[in-house]
């Protein structure tokens, strides 16, 4: 990415800012808003900063118009409501134009929820700008003639593209959950496969044997991912269609895992999204060794390790079994806070979690509900049966005296 970077720059692709009037100068701005795109894309995956300051970019973006429609000295601009080859290129680069705002001063501001909003409705704007063939309605997509096939295609890798983004965004603001980021968050994963869905089911059995599938592995992998990764740590994501997603995924990366263009991502990929569900079903349980195994196979999708590590870590979970024999005959229910961690104790079973992002969430001391009377300290409940999320407020109204010193347990 370097290299071509270095290469576009040489060959003054940033500097030519004047309308497209021939072939070569429209070939040029092509060239320029696909590398600026493929560098955004990049930063957003790996976490790394652009080489790119594209929202400064004065490069016109590609013209609404088909291969055919371009001379030696002459170019056929289309109206945008036309669909056409470079359609989806051209909004693609003003989503992405927007997306590289998040990198402005070193990604100082990414952790502003007034900022990252703002972007999201700058490229939700763009979105409702979208022309008809760009339009979901009440989730199905328009209605195309084969020859306007790869429109559908296209579309998907934008869509995908947009939702897997909004949930990167909005991830740093669930715990405490900050504005709208929940509501905002969780309709991006829902959304994700809408187009692709459509495109599945229209196609039938010859889906899988597109040529056009084989290039969308990464695609599907990616938003599969960020929707198994908000499954496993946001707990109150119970879309049961979040899951169909997933194992629609497993199934089609599956497909090409088996077929004799073997895809070594799908192959991959799915082994990984099988992970993620074991781990979902087991309540986020997952093993150190487990967990950065898992790090290590969706960092590449994820926005790099450092961003898989710190959000899986929430739903880390140890459980200490304590030995009954001495138990007092009126066991109590302790509740103990060191810095980054609570830990919640009862005369059978300590369960230490991991919130160090201070999310306001015991995100997977998973207990029911119905055995924590509110203003009741003084009862022994089974912490072992691990199904709701229960707010650490929850717990607020427990007597001082129930707590104490982890590193005195136990009590």
């Amino acid at each position: 990415m370097a290299q071509a970077v270095r290469n576009a720059q040489a060959i003054g692709l940033d500097k030519d800012i004047a309308v497209s009037t021939s072939l070569e100068r429209e070939m040029r701005h092509r060239a320029w808003w696909d590398l600026c795109d493929s560098d955004t894309f990049q930063s957003m995956c790996l976490n790394r900063p652009p080489l790119i300051q594209a929202r400064l970019s004065k490069v016109p973006f590609p013209l609404n118009c088909n291969d055919l429609d371009i001379t030696e000295t002459s170019i056929l601009a289309r109206p945008i409501d036309q669909p056409t080859e470079m359609s989806m290129h051209y909004f693609r680069a003003k989503v992405f134009k927007i997306l590289n705002r998040l990198y402005l001063d070193d990604s100082a501001h990414v952790l502003s929820y007034d900022f990252v909003s703002g972007i999201d409705a700058e490229i939700m704007a763009v979105v409702d700008e979208f022309p008809w063939y760009m339009k979901i309605e009440d989730g199905s997509c328009a209605n195309l003639p084969p020859s306007l096939e790869f429109i559908l295609w296209q579309f998907h890798i934008l869509h995908t593209c947009i939702c897997t983004q909004r949930i990167r965004m909005y991830r740093s603001f669930l715990h405490p959950r900050v504005g709208d980021s929940w509501p905002k968050c969780t309709r991006a994963a829902e959304d994700s496969f809408i187009v692709y869905r459509n495109i599945r089911d229209g196609a039938g059995d010859e889906f899988t044997k597109s040529q056009k599938f084989l290039g969308q592995a990464y695609q599907v992998f990616s938003v599969a991912v960020a929707i198994a990764a908000l499954l496993i740590v946001e707990r109150s994501a119970q879309n049961p269609n979040l899951r169909s997603d997933i194992e629609m995924a497993i199934v089609d990366l599956g497909t090409l895992d088996s077929s004799e263009t073997t895809v070594s991502l799908a192959s991959d990929g799915r082994k990984v999204l099988i992970r993620m569900l074991a781990i979902y079903d087991q309540r986020g349980a997952a093993s150190p060794a487990e967990s950065e195994d898992l790090v290590t196979g969706i960092s590449t999708v994820f926005g790099g390790e450092q961003t898989a590590r710190s959000y899986l870590r929430r739903c880390k979970i140890r459980t200490l079994q304590k030995n009954n024999s001495g138990a007092s005959s009126q066991p109590t229910n302790l509740i103990h806070r060191q810095v980054g961690r609570e830990f919640i104790y009862s005369q059978e079973t300590a369960v230490g979690i991991d919130v160090t992002s201070q999310d306001g969430f015991f995100s997977n001391a998973e207990m029911a509900l119905q055995q924590l009377p509110a203003e009741d300290g003084a009862n022994a409940y089974n912490f072992q049966q691990m199904d709701l999320d229960i707010p650490l407020e929850f717990f607020n109204c427990w007597p001082a005296e129930s707590l104490v010193p982890y590193l005195e347990y136990p009590p």
